[in-house]
């Protein structure tokens, strides 16, 4: 029988253990990267007890927030979570404070903290990762010719004004946590902190954050901090390690596939800890992949590939990653249509990633389409109707 435990059921069944009787752990630390996916504007204008914050938040999610920028509802498991945190003797009476939310779409910036006192004197600075949403994925592979993008730099300045250097704060304790693009925002911030306060830092946690356009050698406190560090990747990998990682701590059980193990609600919990596992081919593969490219291409045409590979996404109207992993003929068809204008060797690097993430989480409706990846990607600069009749034909047979 396949277990499903996760962090909702680690709450479950520890949530009447405080942190005094069972110290911070591991699974502590996504929970609490988890609930900066909460959006809570208006409801953290002070700070209170997660306890509190959760009957605000129950109003927000059936009124919604009075603002120009309209309330993201928060998902189900989210949701779940939050509730029983609320109702544990673990989390119940957690501080929450210093909730910041800026967004911008025309700029592509998106930038969430929050930070989390579990008990006096041990503070938890939280840092969003993306959501689903095309958008937020984008955000995270323009990572391999930026740097630092905004959410590294407004991260790092989130670290400063928050960790007090004076002597009266000298028993205080700090940990960084985050998923996806959150956890790479808590290493980068760590990492280029002022000696001072890089040593006030127990601890940095890193769920299936991308990594860097070079190695962390190069960052002023990294080998400080090193030891410090914990990365955590499910089996099924492509943020958390395509780009140029500092190092690979954890394997992660997941109970989904391909893509979709990167939700850190499929992550399997054991006790107070994940369960470990190896990582999978078909990540090993889109990872060296992508090194291979990274080691030859230059960062001009690096933008653009991360720039066409979206534009393809975005003409095929996929707005987020669930329709990605469930894509119908239409679609494909769509995607195929799309890589018509775009040069042939970035065009085949599209096919080949796309037919590698996507094979995973949907292998038998992507087995035709991966059986001729160099066929597909030559024949579109000579004819793109002629394959999209090909593809629609092929299409329906399979579907019959």
């Amino acid at each position: 029988m396949e277990n499903r435990d996760n962090v909702c059921t680690y709450i479950r069944f520890k949530g009447d253990c405080s942190f005094k009787k069972m110290s911070f752990n591991e699974v502590d630390a996504m929970i609490f990267a988890l609930l900066s996916y909460v959006d809570f504007r208006q409801i953290l204008t002070s700070p209170q007890t997660l306890e509190d914050a959760y009957k605000k938040l129950l109003i927000v999610e059936e009124k919604g927030i009075d603002d120009s920028r309209p309330h993201t509802p928060t998902s189900l498991d989210v949701l779940e979570m939050v509730k029983l945190m609320a109702h544990s003797t673990r989390f119940h009476n957690i501080i929450l404070d210093h909730y910041v939310d800026e967004y911008s779409l025309s700029q592509s910036e998106q930038f969430a903290a929050l930070t989390i006192t579990f008990m006096p004197h041990f503070h938890v600075f939280s840092f969003r990762g993306t959501d689903d949403s095309l958008a937020g994925w984008k955000e995270n592979w323009e990572m391999i010719y930026k740097m630092p993008v905004t959410g590294q730099t407004k991260a790092l300045a989130y670290i400063q004004d928050h960790i007090s250097s004076k002597w009266y704060h000298a028993f205080e304790h700090y940990w960084l946590v985050g998923h996806s693009k959150g956890g790479n925002l808590a290493v980068y911030g760590a990492c280029c902190l002022e000696e001072k306060q890089a040593k006030k830092i127990d601890g940095i946690y890193s769920f299936d954050g991308p990594g860097f356009r070079f190695p962390l050698t190069e960052f002023p406190h990294y080998t400080a901090l090193k030891s410090r560090i914990h990365s955590y990747t499910p089996s099924f990998s492509v943020i958390g390690m395509t780009f140029e990682y500092y190092h690979k701590d954890y394997t992660i059980q997941s109970f989904e596939e391909g893509l979709a193990q990167h939700l850190g609600f499929s992550w399997v919990v054991c006790n107070d800890h994940f369960v470990r596992s190896m990582r999978d081919e078909e990540s090993i593969q889109v990872e060296e992949l992508f090194h291979s490219w990274l080691s030859e291409i230059p960062l001009d045409e690096r933008e653009q590939f991360v720039q066409s590979l979206f534009q393809v996404l975005e003409q095929a109207n996929i707005t987020n990653l669930q329709e990605f992993l469930h894509m119908d003929i239409k679609a494909m068809i769509e995607v195929v249509k799309a890589m018509g204008g775009i040069d042939g060797e970035r065009r085949n690097l599209i096919i080949r990633i796309l037919t590698l993430l996507a094979a995973k989480s949907a292998k038998p409706r992507f087995d035709w389409f991966n059986e001729s990846v160099e066929k597909i990607g030559n024949a579109l600069s000579l004819n793109t109707q002629k394959i999209i009749d090909k593809f629609s034909k092929r299409g329906n047979n399979n579907n019959e």
